[in-house]
């Protein structure tokens, strides 16, 4: 299987959320209504293993405190700067979203 290494970012920024929390797993994929296979999904995809649908995505960060919402490339770093974490936790602190330049935008 490829490495996804956008979907393991969001994956470790989930994770981490989810833990600051003090949720398990199976707390998390119970409020984000995954039903009873959850913790499993939930597992799978801290891992990075499993690309979700954006319904369930919608979900489980609406559970751990989190709205998703499309930004305009032009005002990220605006929005990146207003939305950087403090949970104390180094990781968490740094901002949700780093732009990262990709091949289409070089030529």
């Amino acid at each position: 299987m490829k490495i996804n290494y956008k979907l393991k970012q969001l994956a470790a920024i989930l994770q981490e959320a989810r833990k600051a929390r003090q949720m398990t797993q199976e707390e998390l994929a119970k409020q984000a209504g995954l039903g009873r296979f959850g913790q499993g999904h939930i597992s799978r995809i801290e891992a990075g293993s499993l690309d979700i649908r954006a319904s369930n995505f919608i979900e489980i960060a609406r559970a751990l405190g989190f709205e998703l919402m499309l930004i305009p490339k032009e005002h990220i770093p605006a929005v990146s700067a207003l939305t950087k974490f403090r949970s104390g936790n180094r990781a968490m602190d740094e901002a949700a979203y780093v732009p990262q330049k990709e091949e289409d935008d070089e030529q």
